[in-house]
C-alpha cells in the first residue's frame, strides 16, 4: 500500500525518528531515512550519524510524497514547500526576461538568492551547471530519489560555503531491489503545455549480496505555453510614466510603447523646431504607406495606453519550452565485512528553445534616415526638402525574421568512487568525485548594430540601383540595404545580412575529494558523546567563449566576453554533539550540539564558520530547541572575474525628472576584489508532541539570518534611484552624454553593507487516528506548513534601508504562505489534496519606496491541487490522476515596468499555467 504523509518532519528529537517504524503514527507516514543496522541514521543538518537529529530544523520530503505534489518534476514539487516558493522551476519565465538560463532550476530558500542555497547530492556537491556557479537541480538524476532533506537554516560548519539560508539535500535509493517504472503525459484545460515523462529505475544485489548495482533514467519534455496565451497575459497592464504626476508613474492598462513594426517618426532634424515637429506622430503602415500615429491617452515621450504602439509583454512565452535526459548508475562491493568500494557516475542534458523577445530600436537605438534614403516615401521627402529638415528620427520593432530566439543546451557528467567502513565504531567515508558541465546559449535573429546601421542608410547609386551609402566607397563591402518603411518591408537578403546569432559557451569543472568519519567518543554520564571530523579539497574551472562578432560588442543583445579563472579551497571541519541530563526531573533530555570550519579559498583568502545548538526536552511532550551559527558565502568564480556581458536598460531617471529611458547600453562585469559574505543566523522553536493527542506533533520556529558584506548586483533602478538619493558611489555607475541624458550603466558586484531576513515557520502533522474516531480503516494525515515572512531588508551604505518584505512583484516575498496536503489511503485507493496559500503584497517596493508610485495592493491567491491512484488488485501496477490548480486560478497581474516584460505576473510565485491535467501509471516489480 502506498504511503501517504506527505512529508516527515525532523529537527524534533532523535527517538522520535528512531521509533517511527513501529509507532502507530508510522502506519500513516512516509518513510523516514534508512537506518544502518545499529538503528543510526544521517540527516542532512549535521554529519553525526546518530539515532538523535540536530536542533537544526530539517524537513524531509519523500519520493512519494513529491510525486503526488507535483508529478512531473521533484523542483516543482518543492515549490510548494514556503521556504522555497521563490525558486523558478525550468519552464518557468523569469519576471525579468532573459536570454540565458533557459530550462534551468535553481533552488532558492528564504528568498535570499539562488546563490546563497546549497545543493547537494547524497551530502556531496554537484559541479555547476552555468557560469554562475549555480546547480542546476534538474540535472541531478531523479529516477532513483528517494528523498529530499531541506534545512532551513545555516548550514555552512557542516558542509561548507553557500549554506547561507540552508541546504537543498538530494538523496538517491543507491541499495534499490526490484524494477521501478513511471509512464506520464499532461496537458492544461486549455489544451497547451504538454508534456511526457518517462522514468526508470533497477536494482539487484549480486554474489551473496555482496555486490548490488542500481541504474536510472528518466526523459522529460514540455512544449510550453506560447506568449499572450491567457486572457490575464493580454490584459497590458504596466507602470508608465504620469503624465498629470505626481506620482511620476502609474498603472495603466493596455500599456504601450513608442515604436511600431513599421517604423514610428520621433521627429526630425536640421530644421526649425516647427518644421522638426510636423513629422512627429507619422508611422509606416504595409507597403511604407504614411500614417497618423494614434498616441492614445495617458501619453508621455516614450510610452502610453493605447493606441498605435507596440505591447512589449506579448512577445515571450509563458512556459518555456524544454526537455531533459538523466542517466545514472551506482555499484558497491562489499571487500571485507562493514567495508565496501563504491562507484557511480550520472549524465544530465536539458534543451530549452523559446523566443526572447524583439530587437527593439527605440531610444538610444532609435533610427537615423537621411533625407536621400532611397526607400523613404516620396511625400516625405519632398516635404523635408521644402522645410530644410535633412533627417529623421524612427523607431522600429523589427519582425521581419521573427523575434530574437534562444537555443539553450546543458550537459552534466559526472563520476565519483570512494570507499566506506567501519573503525570500530566509528564509520569512515572517503572519496573522490570529478563533474563536467558544458552550457551553450545561442540568441539568433540578434541584430548586428555595425551593419543594420549600415544597411538602413540606403541611397541610390549613378546606375539607379538602391545601395548602401557605404558600398558607394566601398564596393565590396556586401551591405545589403534594408527597408524599414513598413512591417514586412525589407527583403530576406537585408534580414539574413543585419543579423546573426550570438553564442556563448561555458564549461565547468570541479574535483571534490574528502574524508568524513563520524563515531562514538566515549559514553558520557546522560549517553554516548560523539562527534564528526572531515578534510575536504576541490579545484573548481570555468572557462566561457563567444563567437567573434559578440567580443567585438557587435550584436543588440548579450555580447559575453571570453574570461577563465580557477580556485581550489581546503577545509577542516569538526563537530561534537553532547548529551548533557536525561531523565531527570524537568530534563528528559537536555543536549548540545557544536561545530566548527576552517576554510581557505585561493581566491579570497580564509573563513571560520561555526554552529552551536541545544536541545532541551522538560517534558515527553515538548521540546526547545535553539541554534546559533556563524556562515559564509564565498564569491563565485563569475562574480570574481567575469569580463562582460551585454544587456539594455528601460526605466526611469530620477535626475532627469523620471523620464522614460529605453534601450539604454547595460554592461555587467566581475569584481576581484569581493570579499566572502558573513551570515550571523539564529533560530528558536518549540516542537509540541502530545502524548493525549496521538499521532500529533507541531513545531514553531523563529529565524533570523543577518548577511554582512552581502554579494549583490543591484538593477540598474534601484542603483539610479540611489544616486538620486544622493548616494555618491552609485552615481559612478553612470555614464552620461554632454545634455546629461543617461548612455550607459556599469554593474559590477559588490560587498553591500547588510540584507536581513526575519520569519516564523509554523509545522504541523497530524496522523489522524481514524480508527479511534470513526471505527474505520485505512489512514488519513493532515500536513500544513506556514512561513510568515517579517521582515527582509536591504541596507545599503548612505540610504534608506530597503524593506523588501510583502513586494510580490519585484521580490517573492508574500508576508503570509502556506501549504496544507491532506491524504487519505485504504487498501489500494490514495487520496490526496493540497492547498497553497500565497498572501498579497505590493507592487515594486523600490518605486514605492523612491515616491515615484503609488501603494498597489495585490490580492492573495489559493490553489487547490489533487490526485487519485489506485493499484490494480494488489498488483505492481498502480494508476494516477493528478490536478493542479483544480479551480483554473487565474495569477494576479503584476506588472514590473520593464520594457521586456515577458509576463504580467511573478512566475516564481504564481501558477501561469491554469488547471493542469496529468495522468500515469506506476509499475514496481
Amino acid at each position: 500500500m502506498l504511503t501517504v504523509a506527505t512529508v516527515l518532519a525532523v529537527g524534533v528529537s532523535a527517538p522520535a525518528i528512531a521509533q517511527d517504524a513501529t509507532s502507530p503514527q508510522s502506519a500513516t507516514a512516509d518513510a523516514a531515512p534508512a537506518a544502518d543496522s545499529a538503528g543510526e541514521i544521517v540527516v542532512t543538518g549535521s554529519r553525526i550519524k546518530s539515532g538523535a537529529t540536530t536542533a537544526t530544523p530539517v524537513t524531509i520530503l519523500s519520493a512519494a510524497a513529491l510525486q503526488r505534489g507535483a508529478p512531473s518534476t521533484p523542483v516543482a514539487a518543492l515549490r510548494d514547500l514556503p521556504a522555497l516558493s521563490a525558486t523558478a522551476t525550468s519552464t518557468r519565465n523569469p519576471a525579468s526576461g532573459g536570454a540565458s538560463n533557459g530550462g534551468a532550476s535553481f533552488l532558492d530558500l528564504r528568498g535570499l538568492g539562488a546563490s546563497r542555497t546549497l545543493t547537494l547530492v547524497d551530502g556531496k556537491r554537484f559541479v555547476p551547471a552555468t557560469s554562475t556557479g549555480l546547480v542546476d537541480a534538474n540535472l541531478i538524476p531523479s529516477a532513483l530519489l528517494e528523498r529530499v532533506d531541506v534545512v532551513t537554516g545555516g548550514g555552512s560548519a557542516a558542509y561548507g560555503s553557500d549554506a547561507v539560508a540552508g541546504v537543498v539535500n538530494f538523496v538517491l535509493n543507491t541499495k534499490l531491489e526490484g524494477i521501478r517504472a513511471k509512464a506520464q503525459t499532461g496537458i492544461s484545460s486549455e489544451g497547451d503545455n504538454a508534456e511526457k515523462l518517462f522514468t526508470f529505475a533497477a536494482g539487484h544485489s549480486f554474489m551473496d549480496e555482496k555486490l548490488h548495482v542500481s541504474v536510472g533514467g528518466e526523459y522529460y519534455r514540455n512544449k510550453g505555453v506560447r506568449a499572450a496565451a491567457r486572457d490575464w497575459a493580454r490584459t497590458g497592464v504596466n507602470i508608465i510614466n504620469n503624465p498629470a504626476g505626481p506620482p511620476a508613474q502609474i498603472l495603466a492598462t493596455n500599456a504601450r510603447i513608442r515604436a511600431t513594426t513599421g517604423g514610428y517618426v520621433v521627429g526630425g532634424n536640421g530644421g526649425t523646431a516647427a518644421a522638426n515637429a510636423a513629422f512627429t506622430g507619422l508611422m509606416f503602415g504595409p507597403g511604407g504607406a504614411v500614417q497618423q500615429y494614434d498616441f492614445g491617452t495617458l501619453t508621455t515621450s516614450g510610452t502610453q495606453s493605447g493606441g498605435s504602439g507596440f505591447d512589449t509583454t506579448t512577445t515571450q512565452p509563458l512556459n518555456r519550452p524544454n526537455s531533459r535526459k538523466t542517466l545514472y548508475g551506482h555499484v558497491d562491493y562489499e571487500v571485507a565485512p562493514d567495508w565496501e568500494i563504491y562507484a557511480e557516475g550520472s549524465y544530465g542534458e536539458v534543451k530549452a528553445d523559446y523566443v526572447n523577445g524583439p530587437n527593439l530600436h527605440l531610444g538610444s537605438t532609435n533610427l537615423t534616415i537621411q533625407r536621400d534614403n532611397a526607400f523613404l516615401p516620396a511625400s516625405l521627402r519632398a516635404q523635408m526638402t521644402a522645410t530644410g529638415v535633412t533627417s529623421l528620427t524612427v523607431s522600429r520593432v523589427d519582425s521581419e525574421d521573427g523575434y530574437l530566439f534562444s537555443r539553450n543546451r546543458e550537459r552534466v557528467t559526472r563520476g565519483i568512487g570512494g570507499v566506506k567502513g567501519k573503525i570500530g565504531s566509528w564509520a569512515v567515508d572517503a572519496f573522490f568525485s570529478y563533474g563536467d558541465a558544458r552550457a551553450r546559449n545561442a540568441v539568433s535573429g540578434n541584430t548586428i548594430l555595425g551593419r543594420y546601421t549600415q544597411a538602413v542608410d540606403a541611397v541610390t547609386n549613378g546606375s539607379g540601383q538602391i545601395v548602401c551609402r557605404s558600398t558607394l566607397t566601398n564596393p565590396s563591402d556586401g551591405c545589403v540595404p534594408f527597408n524599414i518603411f513598413g512591417a514586412g518591408s525589407p527583403s530576406a537578403a537585408a534580414v539574413a545580412y543585419t543579423t546573426g546569432t550570438a553564442v556563448a559557451e561555458t564549461h565547468n569543472t570541479l574535483k571534490d575529494t574528502g574524508v568524513n568519519a563520524s563515531g562514538t567518543l566515549f559514553e558520557g554520564w546522560a549517553g554516548p558523546i560523539k562527534a564528526a571530523v572531515g578534510f575536504e579539497a576541490r579545484w573548481d574551472t570555468s572557462t566561457t567563449t563567444s563567437d567573434p562578432l559578440s567580443q567585438q560588442r557587435a550584436f543588440n543583445i548579450q555580447n559575453v566576453l571570453p574570461w577563465s579563472a580557477s580556485q581550489n579551497v581546503q577545509e577542516a571541519y569538526i563537530e561534537t554533539q553532547i548529551p548533557l541530563l536525561r531523565d531527570v526531573p524537568f530534563a528528559r533530555e537536555l543536549s548540545i550540539d557544536a561545530a566548527g570550519r576552517r576554510t581557505h579559498y585561493s581566491t579570497s583568502g580564509s573563513v571560520n564558520t561555526w554552529k552551536v545548538s541545544g536541545s532541551w526536552k522538560p517534558v515527553d511532550d515538548i521540546r526547545f530547541r535553539v541554534t546559533r551559527s556563524r556562515d559564509i558565502r564565498a564569491p563565485s568564480l563569475s562574480e570574481l572575474y567575469v569580463a562582460g556581458t551585454q544587456d539594455v536598460f528601460n526605466g526611469t531617471d530620477p535626475l532627469k525628472g523620471n523620464v522614460q529611458v529605453f534601450r539604454v547600453l547595460q554592461l555587467t562585469s566581475g569584481n576581484p576584489t569581493l570579499k566572502p559574505e558573513i551570515a550571523n543566523t539564529s533560530t528558536y522553536g518549540v516542537v509540541f508532541q502530545p502524548s493525549f493527542i496521538r499521532g500529533l506533533t507541531a513545531s514553531v520556529d523563529y529565524y533570523d539570518i543577518k548577511i554582512q558584506g552581502a554579494i549583490a548586483t543591484l538593477t540598474s533602478q534601484n542603483l539610479l534611484n540611489q544616486c538620486a538619493a544622493g548616494l555618491a558611489t552609485a552615481c559612478t555607475n553612470f555614464v552620461r552624454d554632454g545634455s546629461g541624458n543617461l548612455t550607459t550603466v556599469l554593474l559590477r558586484p559588490i560587498n553591500y553593507a547588510s540584507f536581513q531576513t526575519r520569519g516564523i515557520d509554523i509545522d504541523l502533522n497530524y496522523a489522524v487516528p481514524i480508527d479511534e474516531w470513526f471505527e474505520a480503516s485505512g489512514s488519513l494525515n493532515i500536513r500544513s506548513i506556514t512561513n510568515h515572512l517579517i521582515h527582509q531588508k536591504l541596507a545599503n551604505p548612505g540610504t534608506a534601508t530597503q524593506e523588501q518584505a510583502g513586494d510580490v512583484s519585484l521580490y517573492a516575498n508574500p508576508k503570509w504562505r502556506n501549504t496544507t496536503q491532506l491524504t487519505y489511503a485504504q487498501g489500494g485507493f490514495t487520496g490526496f489534496l493540497q492547498s497553497r496559500y500565497i498572501g498579497g503584497g505590493i507592487i515594486d517596493s523600490v518605486k514605492v519606496a523612491a515616491g515615484t508610485l503609488a501603494k498597489q495592493h495585490v490580492s492573495g491567491r489559493l490553489y487547490f491541487d489533487s490526485q487519485i491512484s489506485y493499484q490494480i488488485n494488489n498488483s505492481p501496477i498502480e494508476l494516477y490522476l493528478n490536478v493542479r490548480n483544480l479551480l483554473d486560478k487565474a495569477p494576479p497581474v503584476l506588472p514590473s515596468g520593464s520594457t521586456s516584460n515577458p509576463a504580467q505576473t511573478n512566475g516564481s510565485l504564481y501558477d501561469m499555467i491554469g488547471r493542469m491535467f496529468s495522468v500515469g501509471v506506476n509499475v514496481k516489480l
